[in-house]
């Protein structure tokens, strides 16, 4: 995990980077959060029917949603296109002097 979270702002310059020097891959990034951000919606709402079906609302029940592997890979991509987006409107606000 350690590991992981070093590796994050490499591989967030390296996003940022591709993106910056080819506008295409920055077309396949947005395309893929939208992807990511549908895959989370889907998880989360049948996490939430499921709970409201069997009518139980304990925290282990909804905190269950965080043991799901396509949850956990679609919110780390999320994170860190949403960094990569942050980073990029700063740099241009810098770069246009505002």
């Amino acid at each position: 995990m350690k590991l992981l979270i070093g590796i994050l702002p490499i591989a967030l310059s390296f996003i940022f980077y591709l993106s910056a020097k080819q506008p295409k891959i920055s077309i396949v990034l947005h395309i893929s959060a939208y992807l990511a951000l549908y895959v989370l919606g889907t998880i989360i709402s049948i996490n939430i029917y499921d709970v409201l079906i069997q009518d139980l609302v304990f925290m282990t029940s909804i905190h269950g949603i965080l043991l799901n592997p396509f949850f956990l890979i679609a919110g780390a991509y999320i994170g860190t296109y949403t960094l990569s987006l942050l980073l990029s409107h700063i740099i241009m606000k810098i770069k246009n002097g505002a």
